[in-house]
């Protein structure tokens, strides 16, 4: 429990702020200002006109937290001794075993691959402002 609230805890507070900073923008533009105009509630303005708009940049932050998770495992293990991916990446360049390390690295970047993949196209079906 201990290794994956540290890793989840990691990347929690920077996407509150991201997130929080990418609503206020969203807040700021002036649709929402229409929005309100029109006799909307705060409620509706927020969650029909502005989240949309806000959620954008986010799963583009979202896509970058797979490869966090495999990368900063690494750490998490050789604090708690667990051994996994991270602790055989380690073990690996401590060795000089070059099979290993290429190997390990190889992983973390179709990490990046997948995740950006998939921020993309949650990007995409979020907004079908985004071009194809």
């Amino acid at each position: 429990m201990l290794p994956a609230a540290t890793l989840s805890i990691v990347t929690l507070g920077a996407t509150a702020r991201y997130q929080r900073g990418a609503m206020l923008d969203a807040l700021a533009q002036p649709f929402v200002r229409t929005a309100r105009a029109k006799g909307l509630g705060e409620r509706a303005v927020r969650w029909r006109h502005a989240w949309p708009n806000a959620l954008g940049p986010v799963l583009a932050l979202f896509g970058l937290w797979l490869p966090l998770l495999v990368a900063g495992s690494v750490f998490v293990e050789q604090v708690f001794s667990w051994p996994g991916l991270g602790t055989l990446a380690a073990d690996a360049i401590q060795a000089r075993d070059y099979p290993v390390i290429m190997g390990t690295t190889l992983l973390v970047a179709f990490a990046v691959v997948t995740g950006t993949l998939a921020a993309d196209l949650l990007h995409r079906a979020v907004d079908p402002r985004v071009a194809a």
